[in-house]
């Protein structure tokens, strides 16, 4: 009996979606699918019949103007399982660990959802992989009461969208997303939900892998680019989203305390604005968007005007972010990764993020990659030095 149904919702990639479609089937054949596709005509078309090729897959289409939230909501109403997912069309999941996590659920209904950890990818133009740094892989969020859970959730943030959840929480949470106006703000509203209506449990293990994008198509979502463009009214939007969400929340639960989760959740927000500057998650966002040498010149900026308090504050930044810049600057010449060859393909792991990786994590992107299309080399095979 399956326990676990993977969504995918795309939008004008088919090759993207093509390539998440055969690494997941490849990894398990029978794992139920769902497609949620809301592109143009002429993508719709191609997409339908990459779907086709797929038994068991379910393909579901929408109007290209549906909003991303409402699309979301509407795919997991097709859900016929207990528990679900969502990947990402430029993302990959590693099956085996998804339907860990939803076992893990079925035997602990105090979760609301189950993840491991992620790692961040990119593609060349010669289609070799390279894989960066984590991307998530912060601890469980395992207190016993939504106060708790959500000053967990806020202090140290990382979004759980895409982690196993049952069905019933997952529908929940998205709906929960109509609290907010903008796309940052819906994420939030999601994964408090989530933490407000039960544990997230973080197994060991890979469980994830992130295509690293453009953030110009993350307008408002990114936290540093939300607080750069809406600074002036972001207070007030964030203090909407929460009343409308611990209304929707008390609502729901009849042990929930209003006033206790409002505070917070704005005492929490707090928290969560400073991780969002923190000096060295601000140098790694900024890197891969930045020439590197203009990042290495910012060091030279001293302003003048600054009172002394925020002079610390910028040079503490700017020195951060040199020193960030510095360390990439091998790694974009190709210099500082470990490379693995299959055939006529690379990957490179970073230095990084090899020197981190245990064995076990080793050879489980070896055996995902190498089974999927064998990208990375044979378990056993010493990597050259790029």
């Amino acid at each position: 009996m399956n326990l676990l149904t993977i969504i995918v919702p795309t939008y004008n990639r088919s090759t993207l979606l093509r390539r998440c479609l055969d690494f997941i089937r490849k990894q398990h054949p029978q794992v139920p699918l769902i497609v949620a596709d809301s592109s143009a005509a002429a993508e719709m078309k191609v997409n339908e019949s990459i779907a086709t090729a797929h038994p068991g897959l379910r393909y579901f289409a929408f109007d290209p103007s549906t909003p991303g939230a409402q699309k979301f909501a509407d795919a997991v109403t097709k859900v016929e399982t207990k528990y679900a997912c969502f990947c990402a069309d430029d993302d990959l999941i590693n099956v085996s660990a998804a339907i860990a996590c939803a076992q893990f659920l079925a035997d602990h209904p105090d979760y609301a959802a189950c993840h491991g950890t992620y790692v961040r990818f990119s593609c060349n133009e010669a289609e070799d992989i390279q894989f960066e740094d984590w991307e998530y892989r912060s601890p469980s969020i395992d207190g016993d009461d939504p106060a708790l859970r959500v000053l967990q959730l806020l202090s140290n943030y990382e979004a759980p969208f895409y982690a196993v959840q049952p069905t019933a929480v997952l529908s929940a949470a998205l709906q929960a997303c109509e609290c907010g106006k903008f796309t940052m703000m819906q994420e939030l509203a999601n994964a408090l939900w989530m933490a407000m209506s039960g544990k997230i449990r973080r197994v060991d293990g890979l469980y994830y892998f992130r295509q690293a994008g453009d953030a110009a198509t993350h307008a408002f979502s990114e936290p540093y680019v939300y607080l750069s463009e809406r600074f002036p009214t972001i207070n007030v939007e964030y203090g909407d989203m929460a009343k409308a969400l611990v209304d929707r929340f008390a609502h729901a639960s009849s042990d929930a305390s209003r006033s206790v989760l409002l505070r917070t959740l704005y005492f929490g927000f707090l928290v969560y604005l400073y991780r969002s500057i923190d000096f060295v998650q601000l140098s790694r966002t900024m890197v891969p968007e930045l020439p590197t040498e203009a990042l290495l010149e910012l060091r030279r900026i001293r302003p003048r005007a600054f009172q002394p308090g925020i002079r610390f504050v910028w040079e503490q930044m700017l020195t951060r972010i040199g020193a960030s810049a510095k360390r990439y600057a091998g790694y974009d010449r190709g210099t500082d990764p470990r490379r693995y060859r299959a055939g006529d393909r690379t990957v490179w792991i970073s230095r990084a993020l090899d020197e981190t990786l245990r064995k076990a994590d080793r050879s489980m992107i070896r055996t995902l990659f190498g089974h999927a299309g064998g990208v990375i080399a044979a378990e056993g095979r010493q990597p050259d030095r790029a």
